[in-house]
Formats: C-alpha cells, sequence, structure tokens
C-alpha cells in the first residue's frame, strides 16, 4: 500500500475505524504478488496511476470492476506461472470485463475474439469450453495478462499508456521466473513487447499468431495452431501442457491434455 493510501485511511479512521480497517484490508488484498512486485507500489508512476484511475472512476465507468483488476495474478500466483497469454485491455463493454485477457463470465454473450478462439482450438484438434469464462485456465498456470489493467467504457486502448511502466515490471519479473515461461503473443500490439526487451525470448517459449478479433487474419489464426505449439513447448521445457483436448463445463476445470 503506498503512503498516500495510509494517509487516506489513517484519516478516515478518526471518523470512522471500521470502514478504514475495512479499506485498508481491501487495498492490501488487490495488491498483485507479494514479494515479487512489491517496490512497484512506493513508485511514482504507480501512486499516479491510482491516482488517475480514481479519477477515470469519478468521471465515468471504467472496466473491470475494481475488485476484479488484479484477478489474472491472484488466480494464477507468480510461482505457478507456466503459460502467459498476452491481451491488449479489458472489453470496453458492460458486464464483460472480469480481469483476465480474452475471458468474460459465464452466460455472456462470446465476443469475436472469443469464438475464433474457440474456433482454433476446434481446428487445432482441441475441444473449446461450453463458455467464454477462462478462469479455470487461469487457476492451471495460464497467466491472462492484459497490457492494460483499465478500460474506460467504449474506449479500447483508452488507459494502455498508463499502464505501460507497471506491464514493462511484470513482465521483468517473469524473465526472471525460476522455471522458463511460455509466451502467446496474439497480434500486432502483444508482438511489440518484443521491442521493449525485457524477456529473453532464448530462454523462454514463444508462440505468435495473428489476433482473434483480427478480421482479414481471421483465417490465419485459426490455423496458426497455438495451442499445440504451447502445449509442446512446454513439454520442451519440462513442463506439462496446459490445454485440454477434451471438454470441461466449470470455472476450476482442469485444462491439462488428456
Amino acid at each position: 500500500m503506498s503512503n498516500t493510501d495510509h494517509e487516506a485511511i489513517a484519516l478516515l479512521a478518526d471518523a470512522d475505524p471500521e470502514e478504514a480497517e475495512g479499506l485498508a484490508a481491501l487495498a492490501t488484498s488487490q495488491q498483485p504478488w507479494p514479494s515479487v512486485l512489491d517496490d512497484e507500489w512506493a513508485k511514482d508512476y504507480y501512486r499516479d496511476l491510482r491516482q488517475f484511475i480514481r479519477e477515470e472512476r469519478r468521471r465515468g465507468e471504467v472496466y473491470p470492476p475494481l475488485h476484479d483488476v488484479f484477478a489474472a495474478f491472484h488466480l494464477t500466483p507468480y510461482e505457478r506461472v507456466k503459460v502467459v497469454l498476452i491481451g491488449q485491455d479489458p472489453y470496453p463493454n458492460p458486464d464483460e470485463a472480469m480481469g483476465l485477457a480474452f475471458s468474460v463470465p459465464v452466460g455472456t454473450k462470446l465476443p469475436t475474439s472469443l469464438r475464433n478462439i474457440h474456433l482454433a482450438m476446434t481446428q487445432d484438434g482441441y475441444e473449446p469450453p461450453e463458455h467464454g469464462d477462462l478462469t479455470g485456465w487461469a487457476k492451471q498456470g495460464v497467466l491472462l495478462l492484459n497490457l492494460g489493467l483499465t478500460v474506460p467504457k467504449g474506449q479500447a486502448g483508452g488507459h494502455l499508456r498508463r499502464w505501460r511502466p507497471f506491464t514493462k515490471a511484470v513482465l521483468q519479473a517473469l524473465n526472471s521466473h525460476p522455471e522458463p515461461v511460455v509466451f502467446v503473443l496474439w497480434g500486432a500490439r502483444a508482438r511489440k513487447i518484443k521491442r521493449w526487451d525485457v524477456i529473453d525470448f532464448g530462454r523462454h517459449g514463444l508462440v505468435e499468431a495473428p489476433h482473434p478479433a483480427a478480421r482479414k487474419e481471421q483465417p490465419d489464426f485459426r490455423s496458426a495452431k497455438t495451442f499445440a505449439k504451447a502445449n509442446d513447448l512446454l513439454v520442451e521445457l519440462g513442463e506439462a501442457p496446459q490445454v485440454p483436448r477434451r471438454s470441461y463445463t466449470g470455472c476450476g476445470s482442469r485444462l491439462r491434455v488428456a
């Protein structure tokens, strides 16, 4: 928690100690990957970012909800990361963003990206899930990381620039992961992280394909064999594969190849 947050909670404690205690607990729970990213909270850019997001939420709708901003990190602890699937930013529409790249809650109509992801899985010899909630993947070691963790309603990419320093810090931490990790980059935006020169792709695995929502490139995305390539790389790196060959229906279903 930043010094600014401590000061704000201390002031609130004089008026409402119970609420202050609750806010302190919430702030702590929101911090992703304790001991891995702790140094980031005290940096100027992160303090400015939090203030910016607070102001944006006062001005209008911002997705995902506050408690889901770091969902990808909470569902996929640092030590369990096997695959990193890079997305741009959350869906900018109501009731879709849930803090996991490309994922939507159960019962939500599948966005174009997810429909094509399902088609690619089928074409690649895997059976897709029956819904758009990818929580099960996250729990099995697939970090569903957006380059920007928030987005204003209807403004795709609206917060991307603000999140870049944090995203770079996350990638640097992943580069130092004790085990090799497979990075899956879909589309030009995701591929740009190679220019940042923070990941050693000589040590870590790399799978690239067009973006699943790119209209002209959808056939190429569906035939890119992303899932088979990621599984093959995991096996080469001595890890268990993370993409299912059999159907699963629940959010916590297993993601290992059968």
